[in-house]
């Protein structure tokens, strides 16, 4: 009897330590797969599933659950979407599975509503991949609704599988997602992720250079910088900036010959070189700077301070501060127009909008907002896109003081990119982890795109 006992505690106890040594590499490493559902493109039918468990197969057939919560979809309004399914954190090694569970699947045809009949025990599916230490791996779960009825009672095997989609650069664009600790790759001809690249520690500013060939990320929770390798999702090199600099914003001039990033808790700027990463120098501005722009010549970089509530102006060929503007309290936010005329800065204490004149260096009017702005970008003329803490993106005339034009957004819409060429603009929201796209001219929302954790800034390959 005791030696049954001491046989059965010692199973336990392996069987505990397996478990608490696999909730520990869980919680110690990274996420490195992404889940995704992809909708059909197009559907003749109406049907509603919920998924309720997702386990992956490993290479020694165990099956570990990946995901394992309620989540209701229909057919007609996934069609063209795309829900993100969560991130999950796996051991290196090879896997060769998903096993897909259900707990409810109903076909609405000619006003009748049909209980379909789904395995209980899940949908088994083969699909080979491997977990590698320095890399994500999305795994794209295909929807064809079409294969979904089978002979009018089963729910039949309707869901194939993929990896990280190719594309061309052209039309990619790229948001730092910093909860999530990497970067989605999104697809602009389609509105969807197609791939995930892994970054460091809360990710915050971005920036891409002339080419599309490089991009540049800052790793606020890391004092790093990574530089992309864009062709082949890769980080290329990882250099330091100062300990403990708070780095968040991250500007490149127009040769993309040099990056410079803000390094709040320091009082500086650092200066790199694009080509051999080296930091050239650090340049002391006010105090606690938070954004930086540079002009489109690429003569001068202009730097907001949230605490001292002025802009340093960098001059990019003797890096030195070679002026200082006083504007509205606390600025968290500035752009320089595309003729390089005019700087504008988002006040955070009085939610106003300060208008520099690049001639004089000068604070030459001061915009009355209704409602705090987040970001501005400018549309044409007397114009601006403007995202609110209220969730509204509002087109505004300064000259007018009015807002022409106004849209929902997710919850706090933090930074706005802008494609002319297709006519969209992309508000990336922090606290839904989405990026909302919509119709220049109209302001109408064409699509909510489901990123990673609180994104922070989105960057589009021109």
């Amino acid at each position: 009897m005791g030696g049954y006992m001491r046989y059965n505690w010692i199973i336990y106890s392996i069987i505990f330590f397996v478990s608490v040594s696999y909730a520990a590499m869980s919680e110690a490493r990274e996420p490195n797969l992404v889940l995704y559902l992809n909708g059909p493109d197009k559907s003749s039918y109406n049907l509603t599933i919920t998924l309720s468990k997702i386990d992956i197969r490993r290479g020694d057939g165990i099956w570990l659950p990946m995901f394992k919560r309620s989540v209701t979809t229909n057919s007609v309004e996934m069609t063209d979407n795309q829900i993100l399914l969560g991130e999950f954190t796996l051991p290196p090694g090879m896997y060769n599975g998903v096993r897909i569970f259900f707990s409810a699947a109903k076909w609405i045809r000619e006003d009748k509503t049909i209980d379909l009949v789904y395995p209980e025990d899940g949908a088994e599916f083969n699909y080979a991949f491997r977990i590698k230490d320095d890399d994500i791996i999305p795994i794209f779960i295909n929807w064809d609704v079409e294969k979904c009825i089978s002979s009018r009672i089963y729910l039949g095997e309707c869901f194939s599988f993929e990896g990280k989609i190719p594309y061309f650069k052209s039309i990619a664009a790229y948001v730092t997602n910093e909860g999530s600790n990497n970067v989605s790759v999104i697809d602009k001809s389609r509105n969807k992720v197609i791939s995930v690249i892994p970054a460091m520690a809360s990710p915050k500013g971005i920036v891409v250079n002339k080419e599309g060939t490089r991009g540049f990320i800052v790793n606020s929770g890391a004092d790093t910088i990574s530089a992309l390798d864009l062709d082949r999702e890769k980080v290329l090199h990882t250099f330091n900036l100062e300990l403990g600099s708070e780095a968040s914003a991250i500007a490149i001039t127009p040769d993309s010959s040099k990056i410079y990033v803000c390094n709040s808790a320091t009082d500086r700027v650092s200066v790199i070189n694009t080509t051999t990463f080296q930091i050239l120098t650090n340049i002391p501005v006010g105090s606690k700077p938070i954004h930086l722009a540079s002009d489109p010549k690429g003569k001068k970089v202009y730097v907001a301070n949230y605490l001292s509530s002025d802009v340093a102006i960098i001059d990019t060929i003797t890096n030195t501060v070679v002026g200082l503007i006083n504007v509205e309290p606390r600025p968290i936010k500035i752009k320089v127009d595309e003729d390089g005329d005019k700087v504008y800065v988002i006040s955070e204490a009085t939610g106003n909008i300060s208008v520099i004149a690049t001639s004089t260096n000068k604070v030459i009017m001061t915009w009355q907002m209704r409602g705090r702005p987040l970001d501005l970008i400018s549309a044409k003329g007397n114009k601006f896109f403007i995202a609110k803490t209220s969730n509204i993106l509002s087109v505004y005339d300064h000259r007018l003081n009015i807002d022409t034009l106004t849209s929902g957004t997710g919850k706090y819409p933090w930074d706005i990119a802008m494609d002319d060429d297709i006519g969209r603009l992309y508000v990336v929201n922090r606290d839904s982890n989405s990026v909302d796209v919509f119709d220049k001219l109209t302001l109408r929302r064409i699509k909510t795109i489901q990123v990673g954790k609180t994104p922070w800034q989105m960057v589009i390959v021109k």
